[in-house]
């Protein structure tokens, strides 16, 4: 909806390699591991693609931690409602695999929800 698209343009992001808001926690690690974790990173929550200049949401609900300048509550209601959106079944692809297939997509503006083995008995 417009409203949103006017609410979000120029908001950002924060991710965090070990997002304490992950559904996919990851398991224990050391100590010396987790210094060694990269420092979260700022992104933009809408993109623009580099070559038709097309706006995408940039999400990742593993990975966000907060949105820039907003209080967690808000900004998680925020993340919710965007993923709520970006998966809708009317955005979603299914492939169907044959023998030799090559599928190209474009990795930096789509979402990958399921990944299911193309292994051929």
């Amino acid at each position: 909806p417009e409203d949103t698209k006017q609410r979000i343009d120029g908001l950002k992001a924060v991710h965090a390699y070990l997002s304490k808001y992950s559904p996919r926690p990851l398991g224990k690690i050391s100590e010396e591991s987790r210094r060694n974790l990269p420092p979260p990173g700022i992104h933009p929550l809408v993109r623009r693609h580099p070559e038709n200049e097309r706006k995408a949401l940039f999400l990742n609900p593993v990975r966000m931690e907060s949105i820039a300048g907003m209080e967690d509550k808000e900004a998680l209601a925020l993340i919710d409602e965007l993923m709520r959106h970006a998966t809708q079944k009317k955005y979603e692809y299914r492939h169907r695999w044959r023998r030799h297939p090559v599928l190209l997509f474009g990795d930096g503006l789509c979402c990958c929800r399921t990944f299911v083995c193309c292994c051929f008995r």
